[in-house]
């Protein structure tokens, strides 16, 4: 998939989440053009407990 497609893909999800269903179609566009995408195996760590961050995940499918 290209990334406008990515894109539209993480607008249409925002739409039906609490982050993004007060914004209109415009903002969730490039709302979702910030976003970065990763897949994790069964049992593969997000984040380490150790280590700070600066990110937040939304999780599109599965659980954590």
């Amino acid at each position: 998939m290209d990334d406008l497609g990515c894109i539209e893909e993480v607008a249409r999800f925002l739409a039906h989440s609490d982050v993004g269903n007060n914004l209109n179609e415009p903002q969730r566009s490039r709302l979702a053009a910030q976003f970065g995408h990763r897949m994790l195996k069964a049992g593969e760590y997000l984040v380490n407990i150790r280590e700070s961050g600066n990110e937040l995940f939304i999780v599109q499918s599965g659980t954590i």
